[in-house]
């Protein structure tokens, strides 16, 4: 046998009878050893010669170079081949250990500590969100905030801790660097910006509502009125309503206004008896807007108090003609220095709203980017002129009419009117004077108000008139207590109320027939429905029916007569309401079905236990027959046919 299979087979005894050793070694092993085998066969077999370098990679074992360099066949010391001393510890000596895919330990160990470091971090960014949340949980936003803007907020909050938890080393770099920042956590700081947005943006409106609200109830205790307290009441609710939006409350507070004008002036009361104080007003200014059950919860001004600030500030201004219309019209005119002042203005506002959707926590440092965005504002604003030109139209145009109207007061005309007349034109020009006017429509309407007055003036009445007018006003007072104005219905008030106005303000003949038609149309609809519930009082004392018992008609009567003596003092009830009455009335009277034991039901039942017999046939063309009528052409019929038998059994007889 050749002397290299003879070691390979001695070889392979030995390993078969060493320590068990893991599978994994144990190809590490015979990998080497068929090395060996194979570096041998190239030597050539000749013994006493060295072979050359038998080692064709570089990064074989250290141990399995050494063999193979060794004679084929050299004797060792005992005198054993080469070949039979070969150890598998030496050939592996030196073998670096390998994972199953081919990557060493030392990879290994570097994915765990790269992996290491990434949770590391990972819990280093979740535990300053959690800080900031801290913060966040202590402000004035959080206590603002509306239950949808706190879903949103967590929401995104639990997006953000997702997307850290779930993230890899590239993906978290995104989120930790602010240069480039994740979808995800730009929507987490928008979230937390949004915090007590609506109420913050909302809150001069608030404030306005609030002086009306205390407003009405001065009003409400002069005089008890059921529509005013109706309105304060729903005012109360949206004011303190923090999920109320800055333009529901507004329109809230026109209604407030409206009715407490209108009750006003019905009632004649001044407006000096229901104004705020200057305290009282300072008092609501104070509270800046907030609802009244949020206020006392407030904190010293944090940072998310700032931010809330410059976002609303960014927010209205977005709304206006400033950022798009009139910043367009500046840099068209092509003025480098211009061009300068309104990119200040957009850099300022995008820095302060990069600091606004971050997690910066410095007050000061939102408070500075807020001055500088106010005045880079205000820069940019100075370069808008269109609307400083509209002022500057608006202003000439008053102080020309003030002039005019001013110069009234020392002509003829005003000289010779009545003392009335003069006080009418006085206040009207009082309040032209006093008046903010902001818009040309706004002074062209204050200018009609101004006109009337004027020609008032030149408009001559009688003596007679002058006296009807002045006692018309005079008696203004009792005549909206009167029963004849509190039965009126709501178009009949208003009617009255409208041409009285206008006779206070223009004192001529025509508005004093306009109150006095007013009046009598009034004391008209007053008699009427005096006179439709004298008439259903009537009829339902004569009332008669078949179908209800006489105990049940007379509980009919006292039920409705009671029902009319409750309209005769309730002043909100109408003609409608009486005729509705009476439909009522009749429908009960009537039934569908009779009373039991009523006239009625009596008749109807007596007419069904009245049995009849009903017949028809062709000879009585429809004609119902009874009784006898019915019977005897029945016993002719029988007859005949006894007859016919009778001469059939006759002839078979014979």
């Amino acid at each position: 046998m050749n002397k290299r299979k003879l070691g390979a087979a001695v070889l392979l005894l030995a390993l078969g009878l060493g320590p068990v050793q893991t599978s994994h070694n144990y190809n590490l092993k015979l990998n080497n050893l068929a090395y060996a085998e194979e570096a041998a066969s190239e030597v050539g077999g000749t013994e006493g010669t060295q072979a050359p370098d038998a080692s064709p990679k570089a990064d074989e074992s250290e141990g399995a170079n050494k063999d193979a360099e060794k004679k084929e066949g050299q004797t060792t010391k005992d005198g054993q081949s080469s070949d039979d001393s070969l150890e598998t510890g030496d050939i592996i000596q030196n073998e670096p250990v390998t994972s199953g895919d081919g990557k060493s330990d030392d990879k290994d160990k570097d994915d765990e500590k790269e992996d290491k470091n990434l949770e590391e971090r990972k819990n280093e960014l979740l535990a300053k969100i959690d800080a900031y949340e801290s913060e966040l949980g202590k402000s004035n936003a959080i206590k603002l905030a509306t239950d949808a803007e706190i879903v949103e907020h967590g929401k995104a909050l639990e997006a953000f801790k997702k997307a850290i938890k779930e993230a890899d080393g590239k993906e978290l770099k995104s989120l930790e660097d602010d240069s480039e920042k994740e979808e995800v956590e730009s929507n987490y700081y928008k979230a937390v910006s949004k915090l007590g947005y609506r109420v913050y943006s909302a809150r001069d409106a608030r404030t306005e509502l609030k002086k009306q609200i205390d407003k009405a109830s001065k009003l409400l205790e002069i005089k008890k009125d059921s529509g005013l307290k109706e309105v304060l009441a729903n005012s109360l609710v949206v004011y303190d309503d923090i999920e109320s939006q800055a333009k529901s409350i507004s329109e809230k507070t026109e209604e407030l206004k409206k009715v407490i004008e209108e009750v006003s002036k019905r009632e004649n009361i001044e407006e000096e008896k229901i104004a705020l104080s200057k305290e009282e007003e300072k008092a609501i200014d104070d509270m800046k807007g907030f609802p009244s059950n949020k206020f006392n919860e407030l904190s010293d001004k944090d940072v998310f108090d700032y931010k809330l600030e410059a976002l609303v500030k960014i927010d209205f201004d977005r709304a206006t003609d400033f950022t798009e219309e009139n910043l367009k019209k500046v840099e068209a005119r092509n003025i480098e220095s211009e061009k300068n002042s309104v990119k200040k203005y957009l850099d300022a506002k995008d820095a302060l709203l990069a600091l606004i959707e971050s997690d910066v926590t410095d007050s000061n440092k939102v408070s500075k980017a807020l001055e500088n965005y106010d005045a880079a504002v205000a820069e940019a604003k100075s370069l808008v002129n269109e609307e400083e030109e509209k002022g500057s139209d608006l202003d000439s145009e008053y102080e020309k009419l003030l002039k005019e109207y001013e110069e009234v007061k020392s002509s003829d005309i005003y000289k010779n009117a009545s003392d009335e007349k003069k006080k009418a034109y006085d206040k009207a020009l009082e309040d032209f004077k006093n008046k903010k006017y902001t818009t040309l429509e706004e002074l062209e309407a204050a200018k009609t108000k101004m006109e009337k007055a004027k020609n008032a003036l030149s408009v001559k009445v009688s003596t007679e008139e002058e006296k009807e007018i002045e006692s018309v006003i005079e008696k203004h007072g009792d005549f909206i207590k009167s029963n004849e104005y509190l039965r009126a219905t709501a178009e009949l008030q208003k009617a009255y109320g409208d041409a009285y106005d206008a006779l206070k303000e223009d004192k001529t003949k025509e508005n004093l027939d306009k109150v006095k038609k007013a009046k009598t149309d009034i004391t008209d609809y007053y008699s009427k429905f005096n006179a439709e519930i004298e008439s259903l009082e009537k009829y339902i004392d004569q009332a008669k029916t078949d179908s209800l018992t006489e105990k049940s008609l007379k509980e009919l009567k006292k039920e409705y007569k009671e029902k009319l003596e409750e309209f005769k003092s309730d002043n909100s009830k109408t003609i409608d309401d009486i005729n509705e009455l009476k439909e009522e009335f009749d429908a009960k009277l009537n039934p569908k079905e009779p009373e039991k034991d009523s006239p009625k039901a009596k008749e109807d039942a007596k007419k069904k236990t009245t049995k009849k017999v009903v017949t028809s046939s062709k000879k009585s063309k429809g004609k119902v027959r009874t009784g006898v009528d019915a019977i005897l052409p029945v016993v002719g019929g029988v007859a005949v046919v006894a007859a016919i038998a009778l001469i059939f059994t006759r002839k078979k007889n014979k």
